[in-house]
């Protein structure tokens, strides 16, 4: 093959992974939305499960974390340091613009990243 073929190729598929992407896109709204009327209909009925000959739903519940202050977050975090509260990765935008600058940040190295840009003609 050659290089001219292999950008056609990449093209083709980015536009079928486009293709997909609005698939799955359109798939996931209608799932949410039909779970969230089964959950209606378990709920109104008082029960956590229900099935059909094909499958089986249950209602499952969990608790999930939600910052409302995030500088009493923070402070809490600092104090008890306990920074595994938070999630481990760079913010990059951030930390590109004050390296950008000649800001020096501790702990943290660079590497470069090589990627294509593939643009339709």
């Amino acid at each position: 093959m050659s290089l001219g073929d292999d950008v056609a190729e990449l093209h083709a598929l980015r536009m079928q992974k486009r293709q997909l992407a609005a698939e799955e896109k359109r798939i996931n709204a209608e799932f949410a939305e039909i779970e969230q009327r089964v959950i209606a209909a378990l709920d109104d009925i008082g029960v956590t499960s229900a099935s059909c000959p094909e499958a089986r739903v249950t209602i499952q519940e969990a608790e999930h974390p939600q910052v409302e202050d995030w500088d009493a977050f923070y402070a809490f975090i600092y104090e008890t340091k306990q920074a595994f509260l938070l999630q481990r990765r760079p913010s990059v935008a951030p930390l590109r613009e004050l390296m950008n600058q000649g800001e020096s940040v501790a702990g943290i190295t660079t590497y470069v990243k090589r990627t294509l840009s593939l643009r339709s003609q």
